[in-house]
């Protein structure tokens, strides 16, 4: 009987590992996407002047977001990924040096933290300029119906309204479907009033005006592509 028990105590082993192996790996990548999601989420957010904590997030949009950095990574580095991938299965094939690569994945997984930094940062800044300078075809349109002002809470329908002139501006691009949703949260609609003629060259000394627009002074949204 301790001889069949130990004869088969191997044959569970490898599975054992495997599931344990699968269970490392799934955690190290959600960790990469969590980080690379809230990264892209920070600096694209910022390239419109929003802070992050005026946003509500959840892990699934975190990770959502987390997509369109290895998108962006894979399409301006495909070469470096495909040269990588090359020199790893080259060295597979020497005990030697696989073996000494092993013992550096943990300092390999270590690096990737500042890499995924910089491309999350470079993904988002480049998705949002490409957001500014052609808003109709990346942001979507929205347009707003405002409740009257003796059934709000507040006179004033969006910020910054200091003035009647500024208010009532405000008011026009709204009826005339200018305004472009950026992001939104549980109380507020953050929206740009895009600039037409806005240039690759002229990028760098632009800066975006967002409204931000109560939403217990709204009665209607509406969100069009």
């Amino acid at each position: 009987m301790t001889g069949i028990k130990n004869k088969a105590e191997p044959q569970e082993k490898p599975s054992v590992d495997y599931l344990k192996n699968a269970r490392d790996i799934a955690f190290v990548m959600a960790v990469f996407l969590y980080f690379a999601g809230w990264l892209y989420i920070y600096f694209y957010l910022g390239g419109f002047g929003i802070p992050l904590k005026a946003v509500d997030l959840d892990i699934y949009n975190i990770l959502i977001y987390a997509a369109n950095v290895f998108i962006f990574g894979f399409n301006t580095g495909k070469v470096y990924l495909i040269l990588f991938l090359i020199v790893v299965t080259a060295v597979s094939f020497f005990k030697h040096i696989s073996t000494t690569i092993k013992k550096l994945i943990p300092l390999g997984v270590i690096l990737l933290f500042p890499l995924i930094f910089y491309v999350s940062q470079k993904a988002a800044q480049h998705d949002c300029k490409n957001a500014l300078i052609d808003p109709a075809h990346y942001l979507k349109s929205i347009q707003f119906m405002f409740k009257d002002d003796r059934n709000s809470k507040t006179s004033n329908e969006a910020r910054p309204v200091d003035s009647t002139s500024c208010k009532f501006f405000m008011l026009k691009q709204n009826e005339n479907e200018n305004l472009r949703l950026v992001a939104l949260s549980k109380e507020e609609y953050f929206v740009l009033l895009p600039k037409t003629g806005l240039t690759e060259k002229s990028y760098a000394h632009y800066v975006p005006i967002i409204y931000i627009v109560k939403k217990e002074t709204i009665e209607l949204a509406k969100i069009t592509k």
